[in-house]
């Protein structure tokens, strides 16, 4: 499309071809604009489409929309030798095709009306799909590895000799999740629709290493008491028969044996 403006005229000169049998074919060049709803709630292997309807307010008796000899439309994203690039970002083009819907009485068809009197009532619709798929290929190493390495430090904390090397593990495992939480925000999409599951992934991190914090201060309480120990502490302690060998010497040291019950627990740990 050529568009000059003088003081006198407008003139608007459009490329196309004008055919024997009455038939006229415009090639204008124009440019559109396309707003998208993203859901990012499987990040990072969210799929994306966007569609583009272009459609004219006179029914289908006067102008009927159609693929051009059903070819279908292209992106273009570079030139010469970058004529076959794909990637824009971290997303990549899949695929854009082109198919024709038809209005009627508040539906969608994607079959072409015949009839003359549905004609009159009928509107067609040229759709074009954009599909982009996301290439996130830096995620395995910035976000999902270091989440499952925190989660190694949650587990094996319960392994460690004594619960004061297992609550100093645990701290510093939380200040790594507290910095890495700040390039995580920089990172994930904004939220919209549902949470991507790698945030919820990383939040019941934070919770659980605040809860293995919770246990370890309490299981150091309970061993280092001096006073008897009832009989709803001995079910806790009765884990000893699973945490090293070390912690276990300690434990055994530090369970009174003035009752029976407690004697009990001491020599066997069954009671």
């Amino acid at each position: 499309m050529h568009l000059s403006v003088n003081q006198m005229e407008q003139t608007i000169t459009l490329n196309g071809h004008i055919y024997m049998w009455s038939r006229i074919e415009i090639y204008p060049t124009f440019s559109i604009k396309i707003g998208c709803k993203f859901d990012y709630s499987a990040y990072p292997i969210d799929t994306q489409i966007c569609a583009l309807g272009i459609y004219t307010t006179d029914r289908m008796s006067q102008v009927q929309l159609s693929v051009y000899y059903n070819m279908q439309p292209t992106v273009l994203l570079g030139w010469g030798s970058q004529s076959n690039k794909k990637h824009i970002s971290d997303w990549m083009i899949e695929s854009v095709t082109m198919n024709v819907s038809y209005f009627n009485g508040g539906n969608y068809k994607t079959e072409k009306p015949t009839d003359i009197e549905e004609l009159d009532v009928t509107w067609s619709i040229l759709y074009t799909w954009l599909t982009l798929h996301r290439n996130a290929s830096s995620f395995t190493l910035t976000l999902l590895l270091p989440a499952l390495i925190s989660y190694m430090f949650i587990i094996f904390s319960f392994f460690l000799p004594s619960p004061d090397s297992a609550i100093y593990i645990l701290l510093a495992n939380l200040f790594f999740i507290g910095v890495f939480l700040e390039d995580l925000t920089i990172m994930i999409p904004p939220a919209i629709g549902k949470l991507p599951k790698i945030v919820w992934f990383i939040g019941i991190n934070l919770v659980l290493t605040m809860v293995a914090i919770f246990l370890h201060l309490w299981l150091r309480y309970l061993l280092k008491r001096e006073d008897h120990v009832t009989r709803w502490y001995l079910h806790v302690l009765h884990v000893k028969r699973i945490i090293p060998k070390r912690w276990r010497t300690t434990l055994l040291d530090n369970i009174p044996s003035n009752s029976g019950i407690e004697e009990n627990a001491t020599n066997t740990g069954l009671q």
